[in-house]
């Protein structure tokens, strides 16, 4: 189900996002888009998310993309939810 909203013109709009998982040559990065309705308080316009494929530069096959460490029991959060 898609879920998105009509931004506002007239009000502030914050990305934010992180890598959710990576594989041998792929990643998955999940994106998500709020507007700001009050000082201090932003609503959920809508969320994606993206997956990407390395490939070496002569485009001969794949290429190897670096691991995820997370460093804080938050970021471990975050890459359980892209296994699952």
């Amino acid at each position: 189900m898609i879920h998105f909203v009509i931004p506002q013109p007239n009000a502030d709009i914050r990305l934010s996002g992180h890598v959710s998982w990576v594989g041998k040559s792929s990643m998955e990065v999940s994106v998500l888009i709020d507007q700001q309705t009050a000082p201090g308080v932003w609503k959920k316009l809508t969320s994606a998310v993206f997956v990407f494929v390395a490939r070496d530069p002569l485009n001969q096959g794949s290429a190897v993309i670096n691991p995820l460490v997370a460093d804080s029991p938050e970021e471990a959060a975050y890459i359980d939810l892209g296994k699952g």
